[in-house]
């Protein structure tokens, strides 16, 4: 079960995008990322794409 949650992680656009959303709020809520950080900027822009993949 374990593993196949694992094999097939992030197989769709909306897990991905999710995934992203999930570590920018964490990270900015921690304070560990500015919100106009590289890191966050990338995530924001791997979201951008997913979403136009679910659209």
């Amino acid at each position: 079960m374990v593993e196949n949650y694992y094999e097939n992680f992030q197989s769709e656009p909306i897990d991905a995008f999710a995934f992203d959303f999930w570590q920018n709020t964490k990270y900015v809520y921690r304070d560990v990322d500015a919100p106009d950080s590289q890191p966050v900027q990338a995530n924001e822009e791997q979201m951008d794409k997913d979403l136009s993949k679910i659209q």
